[in-house]
């Protein structure tokens, strides 16, 4: 099976996530359709009402009404999130999340300390790569991130990875390369998940991550990496330099 998957990141102070969002050729098709329908029927509104329309969904400025939410009201916000959600419910996907405290990265990687945020892009993108591999099987995957100024750290990684002859799941991956979320509607879903998994991670209890989390044919699976679980990775995977 060819699979594609959706990278996006999310951070605040010492909080680092890193989502991910697997799914098929044609599953993608009809999401991102989906997608594609509620964001312009929300600009036709916005457009009757003489306010401005949106580019795209961004889930950290819908969430506090900021950057093209701008004016909206919480009642507003509420509703967009909901009908994204009931897209998302529609279409079976593979979603992984983790998150890390940037400083428990230092702690195990010290040569980590002068660029922890690049330190947290190549780890995560080795261990995301050595989870997807075990738990896909002999799926194909290709996988696409969105922009940031680490493009070339993520790269590096995915490259050290599938390129070591130690890593037994090298053959399942294709390539990793990055895309803007204003043009590429399927990192749209993957930034709402980051977004949600880092507010759940720094101790805000939020209904809609709740719903995420039930949202059966989503599939999420979010997992914490403490101290120990860094540890782990390190005496175990492949991270090489960082």
């Amino acid at each position: 099976m060819l699979l594609r998957g959706y990278i996006d990141e999310s951070y605040k102070g010492d909080r680092f996530v890193l989502a991910c969002i697997l799914s098929n050729g044609m599953r993608w098709m009809g999401l991102e359709a989906a997608w594609k329908r509620c964001i312009a029927s929300e600009n036709r509104r916005l457009k009757k009402l003489g306010r401005p329309a949106l580019s795209r969904y961004h889930a950290a400025d819908c969430s506090s009404c900021l950057g093209e939410f701008r004016g909206w009201t919480v009642d507003e916000q509420i509703s967009l999130t909901k009908q994204l959600f009931q897209i998302l419910k529609n279409y079976s996907t593979y979603t992984v999340a983790w998150d890390v405290k940037i400083s428990d990265i230092v702690t195990v990687f010290p040569e980590a300390k002068k660029e922890p945020l690049r330190a947290c892009y190549s780890i995560l993108t080795k261990f995301m790569l050595d989870v997807l591999g075990r738990d896909i099987g002999k799926s194909r995957i290709t996988l696409f991130h969105d922009r940031t100024d680490y493009d070339g750290t993520i790269l590096e990684a995915f490259n050290k990875i599938v390129k070591d002859p130690r890593f037994p799941y090298r053959e399942n991956f294709n390539t990793i390369a990055p895309l803007a979320s204003d043009v590429c509607i399927a990192l749209q879903p993957a930034d709402l998940v980051a977004y949600e998994v880092l507010k759940r991670a720094t101790g805000k209890k939020r209904r809609s991550f709740d719903a995420l989390l039930n949202l059966e044919s989503f599939g999420i699976r979010w997992k914490p990496l403490p101290l120990d679980a860094l540890q782990k990775i390190k005496a175990n995977l492949i991270v090489g330099n960082i």
